[in-house]
């Protein structure tokens, strides 16, 4: 019915069931900020909490600065830049804004039962669409023994191809939650090539990778500097930089045990910081905050034993 304007109709949706509830959790800004505005404008009397991924763009501000804050329990993002520009740009705040790491669900994203090594064929998996720059993995993977295989579908991903690609380069077809999980399991390495920018792209497949137990090498973007931090200095390329990432990826070809010793440091990393359920208590303490009755955090998420969602973003 909406076209192109699904967020604004998924936002006109929830506006209409909203009545229902004193408390609303969106997973994005561009559909709670549309919500925001007609809510408001229909009285409702709840709080929302939303996540906001990239508000750096003037739209954004100006909308929140006409807004103000009542409306939010919480303002969430996956960053310290973003809490930044939500602060010091939108005015929002500090008490309202809760910067938190981007959650996974860490037992549906787990390390293989299987020894990787085992699998025939191990490759080097590199995932997403948004601000990645698969022209310089294309360059890496030309210098880098092994198959590469990119699972770009999504949103974006008209935008995901490298100009040149190599032979050992392959863009897959859209798969299935379970079948990414299964991707993450038989990869040896992990490789995340971004732009520069300062919200999180790349992030999913950060923590998703952690939460699989694999050596992960990335581009040192601004938007996901809080997730690299135990990384190993080498495994953090900057921007661009084709001929670190290949030495990376050589090294991490090389040394099995290597693989292993990272891949057990991001698992721990995965379910110490970006835990599903650690998140979802995080949000519920910012919504009891607002309510009188002091809705007690939740001690399990209840979830599905994998997403239902049927694509990758």
């Amino acid at each position: 019915m909406f076209g192109r304007y699904q967020k604004v109709g998924s936002a006109l949706n929830a506006a209409l069931l909203a009545r229902r509830y004193d408390r609303l959790y969106v997973t994005a800004e561009g559909v709670g900020l549309p919500l925001a505005i007609l809510l408001k404008l229909s009285g409702w009397k709840g709080k929302m909490a939303c996540v906001f991924h990239n508000s750096g763009w003037k739209s954004k501000k100006l909308v929140l600065s006409l807004l103000g804050h009542d409306i939010f329990a919480a303002l969430i993002t996956v960053n310290e830049l973003q809490a930044k520009i939500l602060t010091d740009d939108c005015g929002m705040p500090q008490d309202k804004v809760m910067a938190a790491f981007n959650w996974v669900d860490d037992r549906f994203f787990r390390p293989a039962d299987e020894d990787t090594d085992s699998i025939a064929a191990p490759f080097v998996m590199a995932c997403g669409a948004e601000n990645r720059d698969y022209d310089t993995l294309a360059r890496a993977a030309g210098r880098v023994e092994g198959k590469f295989a990119v699972y770009g579908h999504g949103y974006r991903a008209d935008n995901v191809r490298a100009r040149d690609c190599p032979p050992n380069m392959e863009y897959m077809s859209r798969v299935s939650f379970p079948e990414l999980r299964n991707a993450y399991a038989r990869s040896s390495i992990v490789v995340v090539p971004l732009n520069d920018v300062d919200y999180a792209a790349g992030v999913t497949g950060i923590v998703e990778a952690m939460a699989a137990g694999r050596p992960i090498v990335a581009t040192a973007s601004r938007g996901i500097r809080e997730y690299l931090t135990g990384f190993d200095p080498w495994t953090v390329v900057q921007p661009g930089d084709d001929e670190a990432m290949a030495a990376a990826l050589t090294r991490l070809n090389g040394d099995r045990e290597l693989r292993e010793r990272l891949g057990r440091q991001n698992r721990i990393f995965a379910e110490e910081r970006c835990s599903l359920d650690g998140y979802v208590n995080q949000v519920a303490e910012r919504l009891a905050r607002h309510d009188p009755r002091g809705v007690q955090p939740f001690t399990r998420c209840l979830r599905p034993n994998s997403p239902t969602s049927e694509v990758r973003r």
